[in-house]
């Protein structure tokens, strides 16, 4: 019964299915990581999905040449499901490598946008060249072993092109909600390469090549021990940051004085805590989230003290992407009723209470906080609640997970959820921002807020270097806020960690903290007259611009601001 059942026939097709499991399996998990090499860009997600279907195109139109002529159906099968799954291993092993090689790269061609992503989709499809070949070419071998008659082609390549599609549905299913939240990516990557392996195993039994199984199993195993006992890197050279280099040498100086004490590779990213000689960071797939570095402290409270000053008495604040938790932590400082604070990433939730409780002041030990680990959107979306004030500072949204919290449509929702005399503050990545998008998203804003004014986080950077780029954040409102430098005053010397908050950042008084706007309601239309373009859900801007502004390191600076 067992015979007639698994036939070479029947064996092939559900081993399709399987092995297009194991396909997609890959495609998550290798996107994941290479993206803390490569970065979450559209244009890094689109070119590796480009090299990842070239090969599967280049295999099946090599091995649909070839297989008429193929004798041991079953043994061509084994072997490429043999060598996909050493490849899976090797990957593992050899990622940390191409770090070197695409440095190179991008010293050579980052002053050039389009040969620079013309070369990354030929390193890109150089890295998955191999295994992604091997998948292509399973589908015309597979077809010819289930394909009974050429009067029933049509009826038994649907049955092959079915099974190979489930296992493409369940692949992606299993990757990204069983296997990477519950053993990490790299493990992730080993199951699937274990999968392809006893599948090579299985059609071997089927062909000429059965005898020589005892002699491959050995070096299997060999191969299967060193992929799960590998584990990468916690701190890989990201794409974000080559711009800042000038040599190989500098790179490795740099990495050597970083001492990682935490790495989770979740569902959402993969989160990395470490030490260095400047203080302590979080990093989110290769991008700092958070950090106790002097200038990142600095925009991280003064995001909070802008609202919180301004404001004569904000009683509910919500705080969207908690990071580290330095903003919420400053918010607490003043005697609100009820913080509500969003964060998408559960594992960035645990770090910012285990490992940054000291400068946030534990504050998600307040009772007045309630944290919801959701998207901001998908929040504002499904809540009643109004709020005095809101916060938004999400990563930075040329990854592509980030960007719809810039758009004029989230604006417009976080505006349905203020209260009449409430105040939006929205934080714009102004040392990774060029000019062009700057003024695009301030434009975006200014549609949505009747009354906005712009800010910076330092008031020496005008004095000590305006050609420096700054952190900036738009501070929007239903009617015009009116400057009360009395509250101000009372407000900063009503607690002791206040003072010595703003102290710390050379704010001493109520003009200090004004000197931080650098544009009331009417310099701001003056700045965006000219600009015609708007950063919507529909047509995101924004993530299509910041790649090449990360590419050309020409970001905006106070004199842009000052002088426009």
């Amino acid at each position: 019964m067992l015979k007639k059942l698994f036939t070479l026939r029947n064996t092939a097709l559900i081993a399709f299915g399987l092995s297009g499991m194991s396909a997609l399996i890959y495609e998550v998990a290798w996107s994941r990581l290479l993206s803390l090499i490569f970065g979450s860009t559209v244009y890094a997600v689109a070119t590796m999905l480009c090299a990842f279907m070239a090969g599967l195109a280049l295999g099946s139109y090599l091995m649909g040449r070839r297989v008429d002529k193929l004798k041991d159906l079953a043994k061509y099968f084994g072997l490429l499901e043999l060598g996909i799954g050493i490849y899976g291993i090797m990957f593992i092993i050899l990622l940390p490598y191409v770090q070197f090689p695409y440095f190179w790269l991008y010293q050579l061609l980052h002053s050039y946008f389009w040969p620079f992503l013309f070369a990354q989709f030929l390193f890109y499809f150089l890295i998955l060249l191999i295994p992604t070949t091997m998948m292509g070419a399973i589908f015309p071998v597979v077809s010819k072993i289930f394909t009974r008659d050429l009067k029933k082609i049509g009826e038994d390549i649907s049955y092959v092109y079915s099974a190979n599609s489930l296992g493409s549905v369940l692949g992606p299913f299993l990757a990204g909600f069983i296997l990477i939240p519950l053993i990490g990516l790299t493990k992730t990557v080993m199951v699937a390469a274990t999968i392809n392996i006893l599948l090579a195993l299985i059609m071997f039994r089927f062909s000429t090549f059965r005898s020589e199984i005892k002699f491959l199993l050995p070096i299997v195993l060999i191969f299967l021990v060193l992929g799960f006992y590998t584990s990468l890197p916690p701190i890989l050279l990201n794409s974000w940051f080559m711009g800042t280099y000038e040599s190989w040498d500098q790179v490795q100086d740099e990495l050597s004085a970083i001492k990682p004490i935490f790495y989770k590779e979740g569902p959402y990213s993969t989160v990395v805590v470490a030490q260095t000689e400047t203080g302590l960071g979080l990093k989110s797939d290769g991008h700092g989230e958070a950090s106790t570095f002097p200038d990142d402290m600095r925009h991280q409270l003064i995001q909070a003290y802008i609202p919180m000053l301004l404001h004569h008495s904000p009683e509910k604040v919500l705080n969207i992407g908690m990071g580290a938790g330095f903003t919420l932590g400053a918010i607490g400082n003043f005697d609100v009723q009820k913080m509500d604070a969003i964060e998408i990433d559960p594992i960035i939730v645990d770090v910012s209470s285990k490992y940054f409780s000291e400068f946030n002041n534990d504050i998600l030990k307040d009772p007045r906080v309630e944290v919801f680990v959701i998207d901001g959107r998908n929040y504002l979306l499904t809540t009643k609640e109004k709020y005095d004030v809101i916060i938004s500072a999400p990563s930075h949204p040329v990854s592509t997970g980030v960007s719809h919290l810039f758009t004029k449509e989230f604006f417009e929702l976080v505006k349905e959820h203020l209260n009449k005399d409430g105040m939006f503050l929205q934080w714009i990545p102004g040392h990774r921002f060029s000019p062009e998008e700057h003024k695009i998203l301030v434009n975006t804003f200014n549609s949505v807020f009747p009354n906005i004014s712009l800010w910076i986080d330092d008031i020496k950077a005008l004095n000590e270097n305006p050609n420096r780029s700054v952190e900036t954040f738009l501070l929007g409102s239903f009617e015009p806020i009116e400057i009360d430098r009395e509250q101000i005053k009372n407000k900063m010397a009503s607690k002791e960690i206040i003072k010595k908050n703003l102290g710390g950042m050379g704010i001493n008084s109520a003009e200090d903290f004004l000197f931080l706007m650098v544009m009331g309601d009417l310099q701001v239309q003056s700045f965006v007259q000219n600009e015609k373009r708007f950063n919507t859900d529909d047509k995101p801007i924004i993530e299509f611009l910041a790649p090449r502004s990360l590419l050309t390191m020409k970001f905006i600076t106070l004199n842009d601001l000052y002088l426009f």
